[in-house]
């Protein structure tokens, strides 16, 4: 009695082969359209509770498209009272949400900011600011 096998060698390759050229093609994509960067620019500025929560949420959001690759933050650019934190990555959300959000932020200090990252996207406490 022969034992009957649902696959040969012959189609186990040709799925091996099928994969192989699917791959290739999805980089080849990624080489000819990659994702575009864009500046990221936070806001850190003292503000209540409820639109510090909406802020974190929001940059949730922005890192989980960032990780999916649905779209591409760097650099990703920190600004409070204390200075300016400049990362090619976007942090972690929970790293984001505990960091401290005080004072009021120098005007000039964020126009300069957007002077020199002109298609950046502003995220603040009062929503998000697509310069």
């Amino acid at each position: 009695m022969t034992s009957s096998r649902p696959t040969s060698d012959g189609s186990v390759r040709f799925l091996a082969a099928a994969w192989l050229v699917q791959l290739l093609l999805a980089g080849g994509m990624m080489l000819l359209d990659p994702i575009p960067h864009q500046p990221l620019l936070v806001e850190r500025r003292a503000c209540g509770a409820a639109p510090w929560a909406a802020l974190v949420e929001r940059y949730g959001r922005l890192h989980r498209q960032h990780m999916l690759r649905q779209r591409q933050f760097s650099p990703v650019v920190e600004v409070s009272v204390f200075g300016e934190l400049t990362t090619i990555e976007p942090p972690p959300p929970e790293r984001f949400a505990k960091a401290a959000a005080v004072g009021e932020l120098d005007g000039r200090r964020l126009e300069d900011l957007r002077r020199r990252y002109p298609t950046a996207l502003v995220l603040r406490c009062d929503g998000v600011d697509p310069l």
